[in-house]
C-alpha cells in the first residue's frame, strides 16, 4: 500500500516536480493492487485534477501489469477517471499504450477494444489496425461491421448518408470495382428485407437494360435512383459466392484445394451461408441475428442437394447451360452483356448461377461499339481489335466467346490463351494472333470429347465460325448432358459411338470388343519410337541438370556480389543462357519438347524463368540511373528486350508477374504512355509459383523493400524448389537490408556451408559481425575472403576500415594501398587511406590523397558518400553535391537519402528539405524506423508537434532500438507540455538501460528541459556508472 504524503499548494515549478515525484514513487512502490490507489496518490500530491499526471500513471500501470502477465480492462481505469473520456488526447494515449503492449506480449488485437474511445479513430496505429482487420475478415469471408456514417468524411460517406435518407440502412460494403461500390443493406419500408445496393460513379444504361430482362439466371433489379450524380441500383440479396470464388478455391491445379465437382460447390455455398453473418457489433443494428441474409435457411439450401453427385464435366454443363439460356434471353431483347467473366456470375444460395453487372451492356441494334471494354482474359479477339481502334459491329458471338473462355477455364483450371499484359497495341497484337490458333488443350485434360468440341466452337477466331446464337450453345450443352449427338457442331464419330453405348448400357460388352479391335491397329513401330524418345529425354535431362547447376551458382554469386548490377555481371549471365541455347526461341522449344514428362518440362521452365527474370531485374537496376539522368538511349534497351523475350517464352502460355513487371519497366524507360497501365496489370497478377515468389523477392530487394522480400523468401524456407545456396544468400541479403544482422549472419553461414569457397559470402558475414560488434570474427572472415580471392576489393576495404578503427594505421594503409593497386584512382580507397595517414600523423600524405580523391573520375556511390562524410564539417554544400551525385547513380538508395537528410538538418539548417527527404526514404521503405524517428525530431524542431507525435508513435512500437529510444527522449523533451517531458525521461532511462552510448547526455541541447527534473540526475548517474570508455569511434562497413 502506498503511504500518504501531504504538501502545500504548489507553484507551477513545484507542480512539475510533483509530477516527476509521483511517477517515481508509483514505479518504486507498484503492486498489482496499485491501480485502485492512483486517485488517492494524485490527491496526496495535489494533482487530482491533472489529466497528464493521471494518464502517465495509468500508462505505467498498464505496462507493469502486462509485464507481470496480469489482465487489463480499460474500463477499470475510465470508471475511476471518467473525466479522461472528455480528453481525447489522454484517452488516445492510454489506448495506444494498451495496444502496443498487447502487440508486444502477443495478445489479440481486436479493433472493438479501442474503437469507442475518444480520439482513437484519428490515430494512425488504429487506422492501420482497422485496415488489417478488415482485410483479414474479407479473406476469410467474415463480414466486418459497417462503419458509422459521417457526412463530413468524404464523398463515399456522403452518398451513404443520402442513400439511408431514401429508406435503406447500409450494413456493410461487400464488394467494389473500378467504377462502383456494392453494399449489403436493409430496406426499412419492406420489413427490413436484405438487398444489395450498387453505387456507380456515373450515369449508366445498366438499369434500363436489366429492367428489360426477367430470367431465372439473371439478377433482377428492384429500383433505380440518381443520388448525388451517382447511379444507385437496388437488387435482391441471394448470396455472396461468385463463380470466381468457387473456381479460385477449387480445381486439381490449385495447391491444397478441393476438386471442382458438385460436392465442393455445395460446401463452398454452405460455408459462405454459415460464415457470412452480419456482425452483432454493427452499430445499433437492432436486428435479430437469425434474420441475417446468410442465416441457415434449409428451405433455401435444399435445391443444392441435387448437385452433390455431379463431376466436373457434369457440373460445368449444368452451370453453363443455364448461363447460355440467360444470354439467349438477353440477346433476344437486344442486350449484349459486354463483360462476361467468373466474377460477374453469382452462385445463389440455392446453387443457381445468375448473371451480374451489365455495366458495360449495350444494345445489339447499334452498328458500332458505344463503349468498348471488359476484362482482358475473357475478351473476344474482335474486342481487342476494337481497343486498337478498329471499327467493329457488335455481335452476340462476342459474349459467346467470353462464355467459352470461362467454360474452358472451369474444366481445365487455366485460360485457353495467354492474357495480354495490357490494353496497349504492343500487347494486344500478339494476343490477337495467338487466338487464331487452337486453344491450349493438353493430354491430361479430363474433358469429354463432346464438351471439347463445344468449347472449341465457342473459341473460334472468326465470329462466323462460332455458335450462331447462345440458344444453339445451350442446345448442344443439353445434348452433351443427355449423351446425345451434338446438333450445332461436328462431333467426332468415336464420341458419338461412346454416347450411344452410354445410352444403351446393355451393349457394353459389344462395345468393348469393338474398342479392342480398334486398339490392334496401333503401329508395330511404337516400341522403337518409345526407345528413341527415352534417349532424347535422357540427353535433355543431362543438359538441364548442367544448366540448372551453373545457373544456381551464377545467381548465388551475383546475389553475394555487392556490385551485382554492373554490366559485366549481367552480361556474364546472359552468356550462360546463350551457351545453353536458351536465348533462341526455336532451340528453347526443341530443348523443352525433348523432355517427355510434364514434371521435367515444368522444372526447365522454372529454371529458365528464374535465371532470365533475375538477370532481367539486374538489368533494370543497371538502366534505372541512366534513365533518371536522362541519358538512356533506345539502343541501350536491346539487352533488356532480349531478356524479356526469353522470359516470356519460358512461361509458356501462363501470365507471369515477373515478366509483366519487366515489361512495365521497359515501357517506362522508353517513355511509353502505357507504362502506368502495364504497372497496374503487373500488380494484379499473383505470384502463384515458388519461382514467381522468388523473383518477386528479387524485385522487392531491388526497390530496397527488404521487409517484404524477407517475408517472401522465408515462405520458401521449407521447399526445395529454389537452389539452397541461392535461397539462403538471398534471404541473408534481405535480412541485412532490414537490419536483422543476427538472422543475416546465420543465413550467410548456411550459404557458406554449401559454398565454402565463396569469397563474397565471407565478406557478407563479416559485415554482419561488424554490425554485431564482433570485430575479431569480422576480421577473420575478411581475411579468409582475401585468401580465397586476393582481388576482392570489398574485403580489403572493410578489413582496412576495421583496422583503422582499432588504431592499426599501418595495416589499414596497406589494405587501402592494395585496393588502389587493383583500382587506380579509387576515390573511396584514397579517402580512407587519407584518414589512416592523418591518424598516423602524416598530414602531407593525407592531404595528397584527399586532393586526389577530389580530382579523380573513378567515383562510385560509395566513394561519393565517403567524400561527403569527409568534408561535411568544412564544406557542407560540397558534401551535399557529392550526395546528389551519388543519388544520380542510385536514386532509390535509403542510405544515401538518409545521409542527405541528416546533412540538410544538422549542417545546413534546411529542416523543411530534410523532412521531405525523410519522406522519400519512407516512400521506399515505409517501415524504416530510423527515418521515421529522425523525421519526428526534425518536425518537433519545426514546431509541427501533431505530425511529430504521429511519427513518434509509429517509430516506438516495440521492439525499439536504443537509438530510437534516445531520439524519442529528445522529441518529447522538445515538446511544450510537461507530460511529454515526463515521458521523455522514461524514454531516456530505457535507452540507457538498453545500452545506448549517450556521450552527449550532459550537453545535448535537445534534453535541456529534462535537466531540471529530479529523475534526470538518477538517469545520468546510471549512465556514468555503466559507461564504457572508448577513445575511437567504430567504422561503418560498406553496404552489402
Amino acid at each position: 500500500m502506498i503511504n500518504p504524503v501531504r504538501i502545500n499548494q504548489a507553484s507551477n515549478e513545484q507542480i512539475d516536480d510533483a509530477i516527476d515525484n509521483v511517477v517515481d514513487r508509483f514505479e518504486e512502490e507498484w503492486t498489482p493492487e496499485s491501480r485502485s490507489a492512483i486517485r488517492t496518490l494524485l490527491q496526496q500530491y495535489q494533482l487530482a485534477d491533472d489529466h497528464e499526471a493521471a494518464t502517465e500513471l495509468i500508462r505505467i500501470d498498464i505496462e507493469l501489469r502486462y509485464k507481470q502477465g496480469l489482465s487489463i480492462q480499460l474500463e477499470d481505469y475510465f470508471d475511476q477517471f471518467g473525466d479522461l473520456l472528455t480528453q481525447s488526447t489522454s484517452a488516445a494515449q492510454i489506448a495506444f499504450e494498451d495496444y502496443r503492449l498487447r502487440d508486444y506480449h502477443g495478445h489479440a488485437l481486436p479493433v472493438s477494444r479501442w474503437s469507442d474511445l475518444p480520439g482513437v479513430k484519428n490515430e494512425l496505429w488504429f487506422q492501420r489496425l482497422t485496415r488489417e482487420s478488415t482485410a483479414r475478415s474479407r479473406a476469410t469471408h467474415v463480414a466486418p461491421p459497417a462503419e458509422p456514417l459521417d457526412p463530413n468524411h468524404g464523398s463515399d460517406a456522403a452518398i451513404r448518408v443520402a442513400i439511408e435518407a431514401t429508406g435503406f440502412r447500409i450494413m456493410q460494403e461487400i464488394g467494389r470495382g473500378a467504377f462502383s461500390r456494392v453494399y449489403l443493406a436493409t430496406q426499412n419500408e419492406l420489413a427490413d428485407r436484405f438487398v444489395v445496393l450498387k453505387v456507380v460513379s456515373e450515369a449508366i444504361a445498366e438499369s434500363q437494360n436489366m429492367a428489360m430482362l426477367q430470367h431465372t439466371n439473371i439478377v433482377p433489379i428492384y429500383s433505380f435512383d440518381q443520388i448525388h450524380s451517382k447511379s444507385v441500383i437496388c437488387m435482391p440479396y441471394a448470396g455472396s459466392v461468385t463463380l470466381k470464388d468457387f473456381m479460385t478455391t477449387t480445381g486439381e491445379r490449385s495447391r491444397g484445394s478441393l476438386p471442382r465437382v458438385g460436392q465442393s460447390l455445395v460446401q463452398t455455398v454452405q460455408a459462405c451461408v454459415h460464415d457470412t453473418v452480419v456482425s452483432s457489433d454493427a452499430p445499433d443494428s437492432g436486428l435479430d441475428p437469425s434474420w441475417a441474409p446468410a442465416a441457415n435457411d434449409h428451405a433455401v439450401l435444399k435445391p443444392l442437394e441435387k448437385l452433390q453427385s455431379l463431376g466436373c464435366n457434369e457440373l460445368a454443363i449444368w452451370i453453363f447451360q443455364r448461363l447460355a439460356s440467360a444470354l439467349a434471353h438477353s440477346h433476344a431483347r437486344g442486350v449484349l452483356h459486354g463483360d462476361l467473366k467468373p466474377g460477374n456470375v453469382l452462385i445463389r444460395n440455392d446453387g443457381e448461377p445468375a448473371l451480374l453487372d451489365f455495366n458495360l451492356s449495350q444494345s445489339l441494334d447499334r452498328g458500332d461499339a458505344r463503349l468498348v471494354g471488359g476484362t482482358l482474359p475473357y475478351m473476344a479477339p474482335e474486342t481487342y481489335e476494337a481497343l486498337m481502334g478498329k471499327k467493329i459491329a457488335l455481335q452476340a458471338t462476342s459474349d459467346i466467346y467470353s462464355l467459352g473462355v470461362m467454360l474452358f477455364e472451369f474444366v481445365t483450371g487455366r485460360l485457353p490463351f495467354p492474357t495480354p499484359i495490357s490494353a496497349a497495341p504492343i500487347d494486344l497484337e500478339p494476343a490477337v494472333s495467338i487466338r487464331r490458333t487452337v486453344p491450349d488443350w493438353r493430354n491430361d485434360d479430363n474433358v469429354s470429347a463432346g464438351l471439347r468440341v463445344i468449347i472449341s466452337r465457342c473459341l473460334e477466331f472468326s465470329p462466323s465460325d462460332r455458335y450462331a446464337s447462345a440458344d444453339d450453345l445451350r442446345h448442344d450443352l443439353e445434348c452433351e448432358r443427355a449423351n446425345l449427338s451434338l446438333v450445332h457442331s461436328a462431333e467426332p464419330r468415336l464420341s458419338r459411338i461412346r454416347k450411344w453405348f452410354r445410352r444403351h448400357p446393355s451393349t457394353t460388352s459389344g462395345g468393348t470388343v469393338a474398342l479392342l479391335l480398334f486398339s490392334l491397329l496401333i503401329p508395330l513401330g511404337y516400341t522403337a519410337s518409345v526407345y528413341r524418345e527415352k534417349s532424347l529425354h535422357l540427353a535433355a535431362v543431362s543438359a538441364f541438370d548442367s544448366f540448372s547447376r551453373q545457373s544456381a551458382d551464377a545467381l548465388a554469386a551475383v546475389m553475394a556480389d555487392p556490385q551485382r548490377s554492373l554490366d559485366t555481371s549481367v552480361q556474364a549471365n546472359i552468356d550462360l543462357l546463350d551457351r545453353h541455347g536458351l536465348l533462341s526461341r526455336d532451340r528453347q522449344n526443341k530443348f523443352v519438347s525433348s523432355l517427355t514428362t510434364p514434371v521435367s518440362r515444368a522444372q526447365i521452365h522454372d529454371a529458365m524463368l528464374r535465371h532470365v527474370g533475375h538477370v532481367g531485374f539486374l538489368e533494370v537496376d543497371r538502366l534505372r540511373p541512366k534513365f533518371r539522368q536522362g541519358v538512356l538511349q533506345n539502343d541501350q534497351l536491346q539487352r533488356l528486350d532480349q531478356l524479356i523475350a526469353a522470359a516470356a517464352e519460358s512461361t509458356g502460355r501462363q501470365p507471369s508477374r515477373a515478366v509483366a513487371f519487366l515489361k512495365a519497366a521497359r515501357a517506362r524507360f522508353a517513355n511509353d504512355d502505357h507504362h502506368e497501365e502495364l504497372l497496374s496489370k503487373a500488380r494484379d497478377i499473383q505470384a502463384d509459383s515458388d519461382t514467381e515468389i522468388y523473383l518477386e523477392a528479387v524485385r522487392r530487394m531491388s526497390l530496397h523493400d527488404y521487409k517484404s522480400a524477407n517475408e517472401l523468401l522465408t515462405s520458401l524456407a521449407d521447399r526445395d524448389s529454389i537452389p539452397s545456396t541461392l535461397r539462403w544468400t538471398s534471404l541473408g541479403r534481405s535480412q541485412y537490408g532490414e537490419a536483422r544482422y543476427e538472422d543475416a549472419k546465420l543465413s550467410f553461414t548456411q550459404s557458406i556451408d554449401r559454398a565454402p569457397n565463396s569469397s563474397q559470402l565471407r565478406v557478407l558475414r563479416g559485415l554482419c559481425y561488424i554490425k554485431l560488434r564482433e570485430p575479431n570474427r569480422a576480421e577473420t572472415d575478411f581475411t579468409k575472403a582475401i585468401e580465397l580471392d586476393s582481388t576482392n576489393q570489398t574485403a580489403l576495404s572493410n578489413r582496412g576500415l576495421l583496422r583503422l578503427g582499432q588504431g592499426r594505421d599501418d595495416e589499414a594503409i596497406k589494405d587501402f594501398s592494395r585496393v588502389l593497386e587493383l583500382s587506380p584512382g579509387n576515390a573511396y580507397a584514397l579517402l580512407q587511406r587519407a584518414r589512416a595517414y592523418r591518424s598516423r600523423g602524416d598530414d602531407e600524405l593525407a592531404d595528397r590523397d584527399f586532393a586526389q580523391a577530389l580530382q579523380t573520375d573513378n567515383v562510385n556511390a560509395s566513394s561519393l558518400m565517403a567524400r561527403s562524410i569527409y568534408r561535411d564539417d568544412t564544406d557542407p554544400e560540397s558534401a551535399l553535391q557529392d550526395l546528389e551525385h551519388a543519388l544520380s547513380q542510385d536514386p532509390d538508395s535509403p542510405m544515401i537519402l538518409m545521409m542527405k537528410a541528416r546533412l540538410l538538418s544538422q549542417k545546413l539548417d534546411r529542416l523543411g528539405d530534410a523532412v521531405e527527404t525523410y519522406r522519400e526514404v519512407t516512400r521506399i521503405q515505409p517501415t524504416n524506423e530510423t527515418a521515421i524517428i529522425d523525421r519526428a525530431l526534425v518536425l518537433t524542431r519545426l514546431g509541427r508537434y501533431d505530425e511529430a507525435k504521429a511519427d513518434l508513435d509509429l517509430a516506438t512500437t516495440p521492439p525499439d532500438t536504443p537509438r530510437t529510444l534516445y531520439q524519442a527522449a529528445c522529441i518529447c523533451a522538445l515538446m511544450p507540455d510537461q507530460s511529454s517531458h515526463v515521458r521523455a525521461l522514461s524514454f531516456l532511462s530505457r535507452a540507457i538501460r538498453a545500452g545506448y552510448e549517450a556521450d552527449r547526455l550532459a550537453t545535448d541541447p535537445d534534453l535541456e528541459s529534462l535537466r531540471k527534473l529530479p529523475g534526470y540526475r538518477a538517469v545520468s548517474r546510471t549512465y556514468q556508472l555503466s559507461k564504457i570508455n572508448s577513445t575511437r569511434s567504430r567504422p561503418q562497413p560498406s553496404a552489402p
